[in-house]
């Protein structure tokens, strides 16, 4: 049978039960050979997601030092990879007797279960403390075949579906005195989450306080943004029973060569794992191309994770669109469920070429459903993406570049304020004055009116900060100390050309189930709580709500104030410190957004005031109807009657603006991300220049100094 007849066939029902079956048996996805058997398949055919290798990693310089390296291949390379030692130390900012090379992660994780073994090995140790292993479920396999074939005995902390397998405050309860070996993965394979840096904290202190050794697989930390790494990092403080696990093979994409290492905080058990590493651990040409791998400059690498994070939510969407659930991966791969029995085969024998996904049925603590795709260079995903629309019914994802805004260049006023500010320092400052965007609903555009106001007073010259007293987010950014920062405050911080501070979000809700959330409070982990939970208790949160907006004012002459879905909802109003609660607690002047782009403008605009008539909607001084496609002087007349009808001024009719370079708060928003800083200052400038073009700027500063229209 040839090539072109074993990708013509689909196989019958029968014969894809018994594929289905021996392709979820598999090990390793990347076993291109196996599959190749089992499905009658030319193996140079099959298109493979199922191995997270950065697509962009073999670089020039690589491929240059390995070619030359092939020419002294009859030559002993360094016995210690010396020269690859020093270079370690000096690219991770370590001594050198904290590093291990060796070849790869596999082979660190076995030997040091091997290390492990023999220091836990007397009686005393195993009567004490039993030889427990604690592993998260879902993790990498490799960490328990490793420490069970060692004789420990393995103890699970499950991570459940229902709090998107994210590590929760309860392992540290596992952490007692049974467990000498806590082994973690960040971000964890096959999930691609991070451990929250507050609880990874505690996690540390837990070890340390109870004598357990501390191993992190930081493999796939390379693809966060550097910024974020050290609050994911042991490398930060790193204990005597800290270790962590690196490796080239992802970053670099050479796991043909296999190359890895181990940093230790502790010179004994380094020498213990040295004693045990046999001499050419690491071959010649691995040691040539790592040491061209790590000069390579940072800019370039920065460029891959931002073409990455791009492709990476590029999927997500097609993903999501053709079926799945996907979970928000931080790493250069896509964990996703999707109830598609025979997703794997179909995608193998139905698409040309042939494309291979990880199905994740045999980790521990999964099962049928569960999968895993690599991020991989546009045109491969591309394919990808248009297999899964044919599978799954999914829309067309565009991959136009988006059009860029222009800058806008300094007003007078501004610098006449920013020289004013120069020579002159109030004794009593004046407290900042505030202007608050609440929506008629989720999605109308409240966070991009609130963001373009960022920049357009930041333009003019004015200390401008961002506050939402509550926002419910999956997606965040790190804050400078650590701890989390809701997207849309972090990117409002930006356009205020401002650094990131946690009272700008006092309380961040991240769902885990359809009636869940952890509770963030000034970026550090609270507590979890259902959403009934959460209602009864959430008041005791304004004191630190209303502390974070004074600390704020206290350095700014205007804060910017975020409303949360709609101040409509009237179930949610009892202790409401979110919406007009908040404006009648701090009496903050509003202004209302109406989205005309779906319909039914006036109605909702009309209904909102007439449900807050009676509960704080005096605080509202004025309209502003958002999204607007066509000609405006159809428009005209129904805004003269509505401004009869309400008594209140309509600010401006806003166009719509399509292509707005930001990150996404939310996997299913409209918008794609992860785009570069540069990217998102074009949209904030286009933002600001929106607003300027057409909003009424002078009823605006208006309401803003308290001034009634």
């Amino acid at each position: 049978m040839d090539k072109q007849d074993r990708q013509a066939g689909v196989p019958c029902e029968g014969a894809k039960i018994e594929s289905t079956g021996l392709l979820a048996q598999m090990a390793h996805g990347a076993d291109r050979a196996q599959v190749a058997t089992i499905l009658d398949l030319d193996p140079e055919d099959i298109l493979d997601f199922s191995a997270n290798i950065n697509p962009y990693g073999f670089t020039p310089a690589m491929q240059e030092a390995l070619k030359t390296a092939s020419g002294h291949i009859q030559q002993y390379p360094d016995p210690h990879a010396r020269p690859l030692l020093e270079a370690l130390a000096q690219r991770r900012q370590l001594e050198a007797w904290q590093i291990v090379p060796g070849s790869g992660g596999a082979d660190l994780i076995f030997r040091l279960a091997g290390v492990f073994a023999r220091l836990f090995g007397s009686k005393e140790r195993q009567a004490s403390r039993k030889a427990q292993v604690l592993l998260t479920a879902p993790t990498f396999s490799e960490y328990a075949q490793a420490f069970s074939q060692a004789g420990f005995v393995l103890q699970s902390y499950p991570l459940a579906p229902d709090w998107d397998f994210q590590v929760g405050p309860g392992i540290l309860d596992s952490l007692d005195e049974t467990i000498q070996v806590c082994i973690l993965c960040q971000p964890n394979n096959p999930t691609g989450l991070t451990i929250d840096p507050s609880l990874l904290t505690q996690i540390r202190q837990a070890c340390r306080n109870r004598g357990i050794y501390l191993v992190m697989d930081e493999c796939f930390l390379d693809f966060l943004d550097p910024a974020d790494q050290p609050v994911y990092s042991l490398k930060t403080g790193l204990s005597e029973q800290e270790i962590i696990i690196k490796s080239l093979t992802k970053l670099f994409a050479i796991p043909g060569l296999r190359l890895g290492w181990l940093e230790l905080g502790s010179s004994n058990l380094a020498d213990q794992v040295r004693a045990a590493t046999p001499p050419w651990q690491v071959s010649g040409p691995a040691q040539a191309v790592g040491l061209a791998a790590l000069a390579t400059p940072e800019e370039d690498i920065q460029a891959w994770r931002q073409q990455l994070a791009g492709e990476r939510q590029r999927l997500s969407r097609a993903l999501t669109q053709a079926g799945a659930k996907v979970y928000p991966s931080q790493a250069n791969f896509l964990f996703f469920a999707w109830d598609y029995p025979t997703l794997q085969l179909d995608l193998l024998t139905q698409s040309k070429p042939p494309i291979l996904i990880r199905n994740c049925a045999n980790y521990r603590g999964l099962g049928p459903g569960f999968w895993r795709v690599a991020v991989k260079s546009p045109a491969e995903n591309d394919t990808l993406i248009a297999a899964l629309k044919s599978l799954g019914g999914g829309q067309t994802i565009s991959t136009t570049l988006l059009q860029q805004g222009q800058d806008i260049g300094h007003s007078e006023a501004r610098q006449a304020r920013q020289t004013a500010r120069k020579t002159q320092t109030p004794a009593h400052p004046e407290p900042a004055k505030a202007i608050m965007v609440l929506g008629t609903a989720s999605s109308v555009g409240k966070s991009a009116l609130a963001t373009g106001l960022c920049r357009l007073l930041t333009q003019e010259g004015y200390r401008v900060r961002p506050f939402k007293s509550q926002n419910m987010s999956r997606e965040y950014y790190s804050l400078p100390k650590g701890g989390r920062l809701a997207t849309a405050q972090a990117l409002m911080a930006e356009a205020c050309r401002t650094d990131l501070q946690p009272e700008m979000n006092p309380v961040l809700l991240v769902p885990r189930s359809d009636t869940g959330s952890d509770v963030y409070v000034l970026g550090q982990y609270w507590q979890s709580l259902a959403a009934k939970d959460y209602y009864q208790v959430r008041n005791q949160l304004w004191p630190t709500v209303q502390a974070a907006y004074q600390k704020l004012a206290a350095e700014a002459d205007i804060i910017v104030v975020e409303g949360a879905g709609s101040p409509a909802e009237i179930n949610l109003r009892q202790d409401d410190f979110v919406n007009l609660g908040l404006a009648d607690r701090l009496d903050l002047p509003c202004i209302l957004v109406g989205d005309i782009d779906r319909g039914g403008v006036f109605a909702s605009l009309y209904g909102t005031l007439a449900l807050c008539q009676d509960q704080g909607g005096d605080h509202i001084k004025a309209l502003v109807i958002n999204k607007f496609r066509g000609d405006p002087a159809i428009l005209k007349p129904g805004l003269v009657d509505f401004k009869e009808l309400t008594g209140l001024p309509i600010l401006g009719t806003l166009p719509y603006l399509p292509d707005l370079q930001l990150d996404a708060e939310d996997s299913l928003s409209d918008q794609e991300g992860h785009y570069s800083r540069t990217q998102r200052e074009a949209s904030y400038d286009r933002l600001a220049d929106n607003l300027r073009q057409h909003l009424d700027w002078a009823a605006l500063m208006e309401i803003v100094n308290g001034h009634k229209l």
